[in-house]
Parts: structure tokens; sequence; C-alpha cells
């Protein structure tokens, strides 16, 4: 299991490994559902995401699947 270190107002583990979403898109939403819940059934919470990323698309992708299966993540996000 890899380290972890608490982080926020109510020291939720995060764990120095992370997922980035610069390939989904609504049209890979059951890929990318697939992939982001194993990695949180592995402990990895952080998620790297931008607004660049197919316009958007994979912001909206992620914050779908995180809504739809109740989950929690950190989500870094880039903007230009």
């Amino acid at each position: 299991m890899l380290s972890s270190m608490k982080f926020g107002p109510d020291a939720s583990e995060l764990r120095p490994l992370g997922v980035g979403t610069n390939s989904w898109q609504s049209s890979t939403h059951a890929g990318a559902e697939q992939a982001l819940l194993a990695s949180l059934e592995a402990g990895i919470s952080l998620i790297d995401t931008a607004e660049a990323y197919h316009s958007g698309d994979s912001e909206r992708t992620l914050g779908s699947i995180l809504r739809e299966h109740e989950r929690r993540a950190f989500v870094a996000t880039k903007f230009a």
C-alpha cells in the first residue's frame, strides 16, 4: 500500500499517486467509469483533469461518474 498524508479540514487520506483524465470524454464514459471506480477501490483518490481536455468534456465526465456513484475524490484541475 502506498504511503498517505492527511489533507483538508476532515483529514482525508491522500496518496501520492493519481489518475489522469486527458483521454476521458462522454464517448468513453463506460471505460472512464470502470477506470475511476477501480482506482478508487485501490485507494487512489487524486484525479487530475483540466478544462482544456476535450473542451471540458473530461471534467463533465468525471463529475458525472463521481455524482452517479456518490464517491469522493481530490480533483486537481487546471485552466487557461
